[in-house]
């Protein structure tokens, strides 16, 4: 999803898994009549939806034959087996090679201009170095060290080699090669099957050796016995871990690792819960746009991300709680239980803001069947409008939704994902004028508040209700690539208003489309309208 709404090329899925029922808790395109539908085919329509722009498509050979047809530039693989994960990893370490173009023409000039023939995009950027190879009219370019190249378009770059005497009497000459020539900074990743027993762990949420261990001997079990362990079996859930310690002790060498950790984490392993995928999607997603760009510094070579304080630290005493119903919320059910479940879908949340990040929120909330119970309900608000611009992050919208109100549309395809959910739209703004509308009674009702907002003095008017009211508030915020989370508990934590933020270097677009609060704003509204 993430890399469709950012506007890549083509995207090849790739997956023969057949839907069940509890998928749907955490794959939103799935609906009732997907189950027993391969994944691959029941979401690609909805995922070509997305933008129009971009060849969203299902691979119909395997992993093998698609990889090496040289078709793709970036490889995903996701729910994997160890093993499987090295097969794709040798093939890709095979196929990938800098970019090779054959030379349609090379202006004769003071910066020479190069044309490669329309076969083939030349797949280069503004600042990626070249050397030329088998030119026959300006023999001396071969010789030439690496040069950095101009982009002028899809098959056209400059370079800065004054090619006019070259060849006297000349314009252009045709023929040759031009290839790309990596340049430092330079990263080198060991083959999957050798850092697997010699780890470079980025930084990472916990202990990392542990949770490398974890993950290794989760893919032996599933290698083993086809699937992971049963969250309500306690024998199956020590067999992953002394798989785990075997392989500390064995290849690790002088690791200890955290049991503890390991059993509860290993518990839960089956299950796919929409919040966490969501966490790593988006990771997965930004390092799919770098591989793809050459830009940006990858990941370097695990990183691991576990949120194990969600799960008590003492194992159930009975695991009936936890057992399957044979609902779309079983694997949160196997999680955190049926009665956490329940009081889940018994909760009553205010979202405020319906962009991108409050379309995500949107999208969890419906998943985890958050408010779909009989006393449970989402209320959203936003006095927004869609625009085109927000096509490309807020992927509740569509592009026959521009111009509509963002929280009714937004509310409307959330609705879809999940029939239960029961969500209310408004489109005002909250503040001291709305108190007629967000009166006593409403916030007397209210478990939390969540924010999905872009300016502080919206924040501030919410923090300081919830202090009145002393409910929960739970705050985000992008700017650019930046993020940021705050929990906001009463008697527990700070409120958000007890520290200030340093002043913002630029400014979000919504904040100078419908809520300019500073002189600053109106001069860089001025700025853009001229």
């Amino acid at each position: 999803k993430n890399i469709i709404l950012a506007g890549v090329k083509s995207v090849g899925l790739l997956d023969r898994t057949v839907v069940e029922k509890r998928h749907r808790g955490s794959q939103f395109y799935l609906s009732k009549e997907n189950v027993g539908q391969k994944r691959d085919v029941a979401c690609r329509v909805q995922l070509a939806d997305l933008n129009g722009y971009v060849d969203v498509h299902v691979v119909k050979s395997s992993a093998k034959d698609a990889i090496d047809s040289k078709r793709y530039n970036v490889v995903v693989a996701t729910e994997m087996t160890l093993k499987q994960q090295v097969d794709v990893n040798n093939l890709c370490r095979k196929v990938g090679k800098a970019k090779r173009s054959l030379i349609k023409e090379i202006t004769a000039a003071e910066e020479a201009v190069v044309t490669v023939a329309e076969s083939n995009r030349h797949g280069l950027s503004t600042g990626d170095f070249v050397r030329f190879e088998e030119i026959k009219d300006f023999p001396s370019l071969n010789s030439l060290e690496a040069k950095p190249i101009k982009y002028m378009g899809p098959f056209k770059f400059s370079v800065k080699v004054d090619t006019r005497h070259m060849r006297s009497g000349s314009k252009s000459t045709s023929g040759g090669y031009v290839q790309q020539v990596k340049q430092p900074k330079e990263f080198k990743f060991l083959p999957l099957e050798k850092c697997v027993k010699n780890p470079k762990i980025a930084s990472d949420m916990g202990d990392g050796k542990t949770l490398h261990s974890l993950s290794y001997a989760l893919s032996e079990y599933k290698e083993k016995s086809g699937k992971y362990p049963d969250p309500t079996s306690p024998k199956e859930v020590q067999e992953v871990v002394s798989i785990a310690e075997k392989f500390a002790n064995e290849v690790l060498k002088e690791v200890k690792l955290d049991s503890k950790k390991i059993w509860k984490l290993a518990r839960t392993a089956k299950a796919v819960i929409g919040p966490l995928a969501a966490v790593v999607g988006g990771i997965a997603g930004q390092e799919v746009l770098k591989a793809a760009s050459g830009k940006f510094s990858p990941i370097s070579q695990f990183l691991y991300y576990s949120a194990e304080k969600c799960i008590p630290d003492s194992p159930p005493t009975s695991f009936k709680d936890y057992e399957p119903q044979g609902s779309r919320y079983d694997d949160y059910i196997s999680i955190f239980g049926s009665k956490v479940q329940a009081a889940v879908q018994n909760l009553n949340i205010f979202l405020v803001g319906a962009g991108a990040i409050g379309c995500e929120m949107l999208k969890n909330f419906s998943m985890m069947g958050l408010g779909s119970a009989k006393d449970g309900k989402v209320t959203v608000t936003d006095m927004d409008t869609i625009e085109k611009s927000n096509l490309n992050r807020q992927f509740l919208f569509r592009p026959r939704d521009v111009g509509s109100a963002k929280s009714e549309t937004a509310a409307k395809a959330a609705k879809a994902i999940n029939s239960s959910f029961n969500v209310i739209a408004h489109t005002h703004r909250v503040g001291s004028e709305t108190e007629n509308i967000y009166n006593p009674e409403f916030w007397s009702k209210l478990d939390a508040v969540v924010t999905a907002l872009d300016n502080v003095q919206a924040r501030l008017y919410l923090d300081n209700q919830c202090i009145f009211y002393y409910k929960p508030m739970f705050d985000s915020g992008t700017l650019g690539t930046k993020g940021n989370t705050q929990v906001v508990l009463p008697s527990l934590t700070e409120s958000y208003g007890s520290s200030q933020d340093p002043p913002e270097d630029s400014i979000p677009l919504c904040t100078l489309h419908n809520f300019p609060y500073k002189i600053e704003h109106t001069i860089q509204w001025a700025r853009d309208k001229f």
